[in-house]
């Protein structure tokens, strides 16, 4: 099981002690729209995540591009919400928008 957890910026990871199994996503600044470095604990040992490709189990790079693209549907089944919209994908996951809710005024 892995544990997934924000921990704010490299440095502040290099804080932390190696936990096998845990998985931490870092950015170097949080108010800006950059995408996040991922990081694995395996072991004894932190190893960041290739965030553009994958390594199979005989060493060969792919690109992430290879399995899915930005203009894929991803469903519900492996983990995305079967939509392109929000709507969409409220109406598939069954939750209401927050319109659709009860408001405490």
């Amino acid at each position: 099981m892995a544990l997934f957890k924000y921990t704010g910026t490299v440095a502040d990871l290099d804080t932390k002690v190696v936990r096998d199994g845990f998985v931490y996503a870092t950015v170097e600044d949080p108010t800006s729209d950059e995408v996040a470095q991922w990081h694995v604990d395996i072991g004894d040992k932190r190893y960041r995540i290739a965030a553009a490709s994958l390594i199979d189990e005989d060493g060969n790079v792919h690109d992430i591009s290879e399995f899915v693209t930005i203009d894929d549907i991803i469903d519900i089944e492996h983990g995305g919400t079967g939509a392109v919209t929000a709507e969409g994908a409220r109406d598939n996951l069954n939750v209401y928008s927050k319109s659709e809710t009860y408001s405490h005024d």
